[in-house]
């Protein structure tokens, strides 16, 4: 991957959270690890609407906080990937965002049951972590911590109490992949629930031989990234510019 390719894919996700509304305006963020420069990535700057977002706004960023391009790294956005990238180098790309139903099972006393849908199935099994506590806006390495100690544990998703939800891939697709199966699943969680009747998860056993079906499955990432990224070249183009 060269750094022109990863700039557009980064700017892809964006307009991508933003077309299955999983963002926030101009807050939120996610990061990617720019090839061949260890300790720096790509931050979307403070300020754009995630819908106008293009491969060249995005800033360089490194571990101490020094910003190549125009624009601000947020403090939090700077803070908390900074402090995740370094506890999971192998993770390249980082998302964090409010998405809607699953910020709404981050206000509930359980979270994302994992059992209870095939979509949940995905993250059974230690591949999910509900961190219990508020811990603030995420913006000084010991409020960073519980999340950079998940992560560094080999955790995909990690829900953050009050807050919303914060991804790791190995690759843009591998994180849209999480980022949109999380969202579905929290939904139908969401509206079973508010059908008032009692909810039907499946056998311990059975979500965690899913979980492992559907890690082959992860390989096919590129393959849903791709339509994903067509699908932005019909309703918002120009990210690559």
């Amino acid at each position: 991957m060269t750094e022109t390719h990863a700039r557009t894919d980064l700017a892809a996700l964006f307009r991508a959270c933003a077309l299955h509304d999983f963002h926030e305006g101009i807050d939120n963020h996610s990061s990617l690890a720019i090839p061949g420069r260890p300790g720096r990535f790509l931050l979307n700057p403070y300020g754009p609407h995630w819908t106008e977002l293009r491969a060249r706004d995005l800033i360089e960023v490194g571990a101490d906080g020094t910003v190549i391009g125009d624009g601000e790294a947020e403090n939090t956005a700077f803070a908390l990937h900074a402090a995740v990238h370094a506890a999971r180098p192998q993770a390249n790309c980082i998302v964090h965002t409010h998405m809607p139903y699953a910020t709404a099972l981050a206000l509930s006393g359980d979270g994302l049951d994992t059992r209870l849908s095939q979509n949940a199935a995905k993250f059974h099994g230690g591949r999910y972590r509900f961190y219990r506590e508020y811990a603030a806006r995420l913006l000084t390495p010991a409020e960073c911590a519980p999340t950079t100690d998940a992560i560094a544990g080999g955790t995909r998703v990690v829900l953050l109490r009050n807050h919303g939800v914060l991804v790791v891939g190995e690759t843009v697709a591998r994180a849209w992949w999480d980022v949109y199966f999380f969202e579905r699943a929290a939904m139908v969680q969401v509206l079973a629930q508010s059908t008032g009747q009692p909810l039907a998860p499946m056998p311990d056993e059975m979500a965690l031989r899913a979980a492992e079906q559907f890690e082959e499955e992860r390989d096919d990432a590129p393959i849903t990234w791709a339509a994903v990224r067509r699908l932005l070249d019909r309703k918002l183009p120009g990210y690559a510019d």
